[in-house]
């Protein structure tokens, strides 16, 4: 009830505030999941969530302001607990003149391992490029295979800055903070709290029929590694488009990893039909991969879509908790129903 509330309240904020933002832009989507997996204990479940966006950008010249705000309302059943709740996702302010600017807030920068559609439901690999892409630092698949380091990071500041290179080439280079939170510098003195800075330089092109980005990050935590990613797409025209991508960060002997953790795949799209199929392995060298197939349509109005989602993977179960063999996750098969309606 208490969270039923608060969702309430913080809807009716928005409604009610819309007004006086004349020139912010209010806009809004819901999605409704129905999941089938063959081999949870609970095999039907069920999600969804109401995102509610405002943004605005006020211009002076050559130069400008832009921020946006995204509230999730409702997360329900999406941490697997099947608890309503309220949040903010992204939440940033940008600034720029001419071809450059920087931004800062909380907020996801460039993937640098594409694919055509997020309606997968099983299986992972072990390093997607994604470690330093910010918001969801911490939760990403690769950010959490046991090493001491790869602890769960919210809340940390975030800055990119960008730059229109001309010719469609574009650069970001992002810096995110690091704090795990732990003491350091305890004998002699007074503790202080550890604080890194992790960069993530990305360099992205676009010509004709062919686009795609490519870049490294290096984490500031001790002991850290290089991962170095890139993802490229071939437009075929006619509502098809196929493309690859590889990821690898170099293996840290002192967190007991035994090898390079590693990315690769390839997706298409063909028209309402999006296919991918990615494999690698973590660490430690357990293997990951998996393969989806959605295929979208209306839902009843274009405003409304309705994608039916088949995924079948398994996920690298990150550092052995015992001796040095390796563990191994099972692979699953799920089938998801979504129903995605803009206001």
């Amino acid at each position: 009830m208490k969270n039923t509330l608060r969702v309430v309240a913080v809807a009716a904020a928005a409604a009610i505030s819309a007004p006086v933002f004349a020139a912010a832009a209010l806009d809004a989507n819901a999605e409704f999941d129905t999941t089938y997996l063959q081999k949870n204990a609970d095999k039907f479940q069920q999600g969804g969530r109401i995102e509610v966006n405002i943004s605005g950008k006020t211009t002076v010249g050559d130069g400008y302001v832009a921020g946006r705000g995204t509230a999730i309302l409702g997360q329900l059943g999406r941490s697997g607990t099947g608890t309503t709740d309220a949040g903010v996702d992204d939440a940033w302010v940008e600034g720029g003149i001419g071809a450059f600017n920087v931004r800062l807030g909380r907020f996801e920068a460039t993937p640098l391992a594409t694919y055509p559609a997020d309606v997968f439901v099983a299986g992972k690999v072990g390093y997607m490029g994604d470690k330093l892409r910010g918001r969801s630092i911490g939760k990403q698949d690769s950010y959490v295979n046991g090493d001491a380091n790869d602890e769960a990071i919210e809340g940390q500041p975030h800055f990119t800055f960008n730059g229109d290179l001309g010719g469609g080439m574009k650069i970001e280079v992002g810096l995110v903070e690091e704090n795990t939170g732990g003491n350091v510098n305890c004998t002699p003195g007074p503790c202080s709290k550890s604080v890194k800075f992790g960069i993530r330089p990305v360099f992205k092109f676009a010509s004709g029929p062919i686009s795609g980005a490519v870049g490294f990050e290096k984490s500031g935590l001790p002991h850290s590694k290089v991962g170095v990613a890139g993802t490229g797409a071939f437009d075929l025209g006619g509502g098809t488009s196929v493309g690859v991508n590889l990821a690898s960060e170099g293996k840290n002997s002192d967190g007991g990893q035994t090898s390079s953790a590693t990315g690769y795949g390839v997706f298409a799209t063909f028209g309402p039909v999006n296919v991918a199929a990615q494999a690698g392995k973590d660490h430690f060298g357990n293997k990951g991969n998996y393969f989806y197939a959605t295929y979208s349509m209306p839902f009843f109005v274009p405003a409304a879509t309705f994608t039916i989602a088949l995924s079948t993977g398994k996920t690298p179960s990150g550092k052995p908790t015992t001796g040095d063999s390796k563990q191994d996750n099972p692979k699953e098969t799920g089938i998801r129903a979504r129903v995605h309606y803009d206001f």
